[in-house]
């Protein structure tokens, strides 16, 4: 509005002199505001609502102000009571989608820009930002419809055709991102932040040198690029070049030293290097990664520090999965040599194995909500991973020496002994090739029933099946191709009841398996496991080449993109030797 029009406002408004005397403070704020006097202009605005509170424009223009200082909360307030006083004022409803945005209050900005879009349905801004929360959100397929009637509108979007390249990457339809992403770079070659989501999308689709070209070009628009050179180090590991992912994530940190995601990558490579010190202390950031897969905890007990534990209360508490939970639970039995009074907070299916095998620790099913609470007093808690740092600190420190520390009921023992038997009596397999996770990363490591021929036809013994997802097509398939049973029991649930599960392994004389919680806990329960695995440099190996965790499994690995059958033959030929009789 200018100042001929609040003028005529003023004098066409009941009580028009104490309208038109805000009015003329909103002018001179505006004033002050483009000679950047802030602070005047602040006042300024302030004085005009407080002559008139009704003023839409001191309140629109006092929120821009206290938003450029960081004010967010304060200029949301100013932005609301905009569009209480004037319902169809459009920029104070955009500005408040994009601080809501900021403040994290998705839904709230969802519905601010929703508002924009119903006053003004071509508002292409909006309708981008609306999209890109709909994707914070987890909504994919809402955000890409979003952008498509933005596209609609404005074909030539460059910001428009990247965002929508960005939800089909979201929804794993990565061909079709790069051609949007493609069509984006077209009309504005120079924008680093596609170039990088190009890279991205081309690493999904294990176009690894595509890939490199593509984040090297976001990396020359824009050198200082966190998330570029994060995922140039992520293509780099993919390559099984450890050292330049080492690099570039150190550059993304560099960069960015709040970068967790590059932090968390970091760690990894460096355990896979064998530099385990550092590591840890990069690992305390995977709590903070968009990879990190675990419910957020607040325990109100300290971490510990690593300071004795003799007669001292410590609370533990797995993280991340099953498998993972298993493996870093390995660590328990230092502390209870230490002389700690033990507290454990695991996965429901662990409790009973890790009562048994911990004895004297007192374990609860996660979430251990009194602990959590602060109702029961702890000197310390700290997670499984973390006790890695003070017990694990070099390779020296893991003990290749020890084999079990989880033990079975021995009644369940006793009962799947006998129910192994009736089979025959012939060595017992036990035998998993896929987990229950199918993305492209996981998937490396799994196997097919075709490509396990070579395990699959050993003769004189049998295959127990450990999959705890439905497999029953795949164990027909071996069937038919081999003549090969791969035994199960319908009264066995697999994934639920780990006590059994731990039973039936230990019952076994080898399992073979990919990266899985079975073979974990098969390595746990000191049952010789051949574990095929896709990475001759994975981060279990710690740098040594095999499992550093577990001295019962013995790893079979391959070059990432090299086929299964040289690793799997060699299984077959060390199967055979090991139930030879």
């Amino acid at each position: 509005m200018n100042r001929q029009d609040r003028r005529k406002q003023a004098k066409q408004t009941k009580g028009g002199g104490r309208a038109s005397k805000a009015a003329s403070h909103v002018f001179r704020g505006e004033q002050l505001a483009g000679m950047g006097e802030v602070d005047g202009a602040i006042k300024a605005f302030r004085r005009a609502i407080f002559i008139n509170p009704q003023n839409a424009d001191a309140h629109y223009n006092l929120g821009v102000l206290l938003r450029n200082q960081g004010h967010l909360n304060d200029a949301v307030e100013n932005y609301i009571k905009v569009t209480a006083i004037q319902p169809d004022y459009i920029n104070a409803h955009y500005n408040l989608g994009n601080i809501l945005k900021e403040l994290g209050r998705l839904e709230e900005a969802a519905s601010s820009y929703q508002t924009v879009l119903s006053i003004q349905g071509d508002h292409i801004d909006a309708r981008n930002n609306l999209g890109t929360v709909l994707q914070d959100l987890g909504r994919p397929e809402d955000a890409l419809a979003i952008y498509h009637s933005a596209l609609e509108i404005k074909p030539e979007y460059a910001e428009g055709l990247t965002n929508f390249g960005n939800a089909l990457q979201d929804l794993g339809r990565f061909e079709e991102s790069i051609t949007s992403y493609t069509k984006a770079l077209k009309i504005q070659p120079g924008n680093a932040r596609t170039h990088c989501n190009l890279g991205k999308a081309y690493e999904e689709l294990g176009q690894l040198n595509e890939a490199i070209k593509s984040l090297r070009m976001a990396l020359s628009l824009t050198p200082n690029y966190a998330e570029a050179h994060c995922n140039l180090g992520a293509v780099y590991k993919g390559m099984g070049q450890v050292e330049k992912s080492v690099k570039s994530f150190r550059n993304a940190v560099g960069v960015e030293p709040k970068h967790a995601e590059s932090h968390n990558n970091l760690a990894l490579a460096l355990f896979q290097l064998g530099n385990i010190k550092e590591g840890w202390e990069e690992y305390k950031w995977r709590r903070k990664s968009s990879t990190y897969n675990s419910k957020t905890r607040t325990f109100p007990q300290p971490q510990w520090d690593g300071t004795p534990l003799t007669d001292k209360k410590i609370l533990l508490w797995g993280e991340q999965g099953l498998g993972d939970e298993i493996r870093y639970a390995s660590m328990i039995p230092d502390l209870l040599n230490a002389g700690a009074n033990i507290s454990i907070e695991c996965e429901k299916r662990l409790v009973d194995l890790f009562t048994r095998s911990f004895v004297g620790t007192d374990v609860h099913a996660a979430p251990y909500v009194t602990a959590e609470s602060g109702e029961i007093k702890y000197d310390y808690q700290c997670s499984f991973p973390d006790l890695g740092q003070f017990l694990r600190p070099s390779i020296e420190c893991f003990h290749p020496a020890s084999n079990a520390y989880l033990f079975a009921d021995p009644e369940l023992k006793s009962l799947w002994k006998k129910r192994l038997l009736k089979l025959s009596d012939r060595p017992k397999i036990g035998i998993i090739w896929r987990g229950g996770i199918s993305n492209r990363e996981h998937s490396a490591f799994y196997a097919t029933i075709k490509e396990l021929e070579p395990v699959l036809t050993i003769p004189e013994v049998n295959f127990i099946n450990l999959m705890y997802e439905e497999c029953e097509m795949e164990r027909n398939e071996a069937l038919y191709l081999y003549n090969t049973e791969i035994h199960t029991w319908s009264d066995l649930d697999l994934k639920n009841d780990q006590d059994s599960l731990a039973a039936l392994i230990s019952c076994l004389d080898l399992v073979i398996c990919c990266l899985s919680a079975p073979g974990e806990l098969a390595g746990a329960l000191g049952v010789p496991t051949f574990n095929f695995i896709s990475d001759k440099a994975h981060v279990q190996m710690l740098g040594t080449g095999d499992n550093a965790w577990h001295s019962s499994i013995r790893y079979f690995s391959k070059e990432l993109n090299a086929s299964w059958q040289p690793v799997l033959n060699d299984i077959a030929v060390c199967t055979k030797a090991k139930c030879s009789p």
